[in-house]
């Protein structure tokens, strides 16, 4: 027993004076071997997933993605992390660990095998529902459309039912999974799974939730004139959910009519080369078809960046498709024009990624492209682009409906969180509530990318802040030969080898501020 004991302490002692022990030239071999392990892995999941969704079956996706799991399991990794923190001294390796380290936190919890098993089912069980319509089973997308477009309220509403249909299925293991992924953070030292995640973002949680109340505080205003306008213009004196998008359904389809499947593509890639970037020389493989009936949008896959970029396009008719489509390829642009000689400054954060495709898909609602390439006549351009706004504000209203609910369910998963999404929608969004139903729980970015949807608002400001600085120095964005020069130079070339907020800093002269959405939306008089 005595030698027993010896034997242990012994053997305590060691891996105490191996843990101590770590040298920066140990640590840059790992940050190295890691760098290595998930360029690859990178590389065979996008391959594999692009198969998956260009011809709709995939040999060997699962393997890859639970072999990536594999190496973030090892929980050896964050111990190794959290020693080597104060080995880097320049800047290069610094940024590596960040990005590096931010895999592996993240990566660990969501590679546990109790929230794989939920996560996965969650996903699958949304991504395979059915959703029945009139006795047939029926798209997400088709009645998402039907419930802003169909000229019967009932339908609408019927149509809204039936699209938050999966909702209710998913809604206790949805709170579930808020609740594992809590435990988990706790584990390792953070008090939520949210705080985990902003301890890598570039954003304290104090001046993240200051930005959604200050959104929230100026959009309140012109949010009620946009309602008020809905009940003018379908004379009606309450409204729902299902009546703001139709009641511009008039305008909207006038500019959709002109633009028809075949001449999407065509008439991106006269508007891209005017600004400086030529399709036909880059390494960007589009895949374009027509979707029978609705479209279920663009995706981007980065193979191998920047050397082979892939999209897979379902168009239909109009501007959603059109700016989605537009979109995936500003993605795809940004991805073929990094210069960056490490593999892990190839990826692009999300935010940075979400905010340059945004810059290209808002010339699809620029002044200049709707009366240039669509031959729109300025009046029909000014009450377009009217809607437009009135759309983008509810929109942001719904986005900051549904980052402020999930701050709160991470802050209390224990809560009826149904309850929580109703009250906050009542305020957010200042219609009735449906408690009956669950839309909450259909938001896929709540099971398979956890506290990431605030993206989708920094790039929305991105966006705003980068078109403004643009203006102000050439004037317009469409047609600016210099565009396509000016967005390499300052943002495309970089990857994420900086930070994104000095990147934009870099871009506008200024640092990221939500002013410019602000002006854009015109939520201040």
């Amino acid at each position: 027993m005595r030698r027993l004991l010896i034997t242990l302490l012994v053997s305590l002692l060691l891996l105490s004076c191996q843990e101590k022990s770590l040298t920066r030239e140990e640590l840059l071999l790992n940050l190295d071997s890691l760098e290595h392990k998930f360029t690859w892995l990178d590389y065979r999941i996008n391959l594999e997933q692009y198969e998956l969704f260009s011809t709709g079956r995939s040999d060997s996706l699962d393997f890859f993605i639970n072999l990536y799991r594999s190496i973030l399991a090892n929980p050896d990794l964050s111990s190794m992390m959290e020693r080597g923190k104060r080995l880097l001294k320049d800047d290069e390796n610094q940024r590596r660990y960040v990005l590096i380290g931010e895999r592996i936190q993240r990566g660990r919890i969501e590679s546990r095998p109790n929230i794989i098993h939920l996560r996965d089912s969650l996903s699958k069980l949304i991504s395979n529902y059915n959703f029945r319509f009139d006795g047939a089973v029926r798209k997400s997308s088709s009645l998402y459309k039907k419930y802003r477009s169909d000229d019967k309220r009932v339908e609408r509403e019927r149509a809204y039912r039936a699209w938050c249909g999966a909702g209710n299925e998913i809604a206790d293991g949805l709170s579930r999974l808020f609740r594992l992924r809590n435990q988990e953070a706790r584990k390792v030292g953070y008090n939520s799974y949210f705080a985990l995640a902003f301890a890598y973002e570039s954003i304290s949680q104090g001046d993240y939730l200051k930005l959604i109340d200050r959104l929230d505080s100026l959009s309140a205003s012109p949010y009620r004139k946009a309602l008020d306008r809905v009940r003018n213009k379908l004379d009606m004196s309450a409204i729902d959910i299902w009546d703001i998008a139709y009641s511009s359904k008039k305008i909207r389809d006038r500019v959709d009519r002109r633009l028809p499947v075949d001449i999407q593509l065509k008439l991106i890639a006269i508007t891209l080369k005017a600004i400086g970037f030529d399709l036909d020389k880059l390494p960007i493989y589009i895949e374009a078809k027509q979707e029978q009936g609705l479209s279920e949008g663009s995706h981007t896959f980065l193979i191998k960046p920047p050397y082979d970029i892939r999209i897979v396009a379902s168009l239909s008719q109009g501007m959603q498709s059109t700016s989605g489509l537009m979109m995936e390829i500003g993605r795809a642009l940004h991805a073929s024009h990094i210069k960056q000689s490490r593999e892990i400054f190839t990826t692009i954060s999300p935010a940075w990624s979400e905010g340059m495709a945004q810059i290209f898909s808002s010339l699809c609602y620029d002044s200049l492209w709707l009366a240039n390439y669509l031959s729109l006549p300025s009046s029909a351009v000014a009450d377009y682009l009217k809607a437009v706004r009135d759309l983008q504000i509810a929109d942001l209203r719904m986005n900051l409906l549904q980052l402020k609910f999930e701050y709160e369910a991470y802050a209390n998963p224990n809560r009826d969180l149904n309850q929580l999404y109703w009250d906050l929608y009542e305020h957010y969004m200042m219609l009735p509530r449906h408690d009956d139903l669950s839309p909450w729980a259909t938001v896929v970015q709540y099971m398979t990318n956890p506290v990431k949807l605030h993206n989708s608002l920094f790039a929305d400001i991105i966006t705003a802040q980068s078109r403004s600085a643009i203006i102000r120095q050439y004037t317009a964005l469409v047609d600016n030969h210099d565009l396509g020069a000016v967005l390499i130079q300052n943002y495309f070339r970089f990857g994420s080898r900086y930070e994104w907020r000095d990147l934009l800093k870099r871009g506008t002269d200024e640092p990221f501020s939500p002013d410019y959405l602000i002006s854009a939306l015109e939520l201040i008089d």
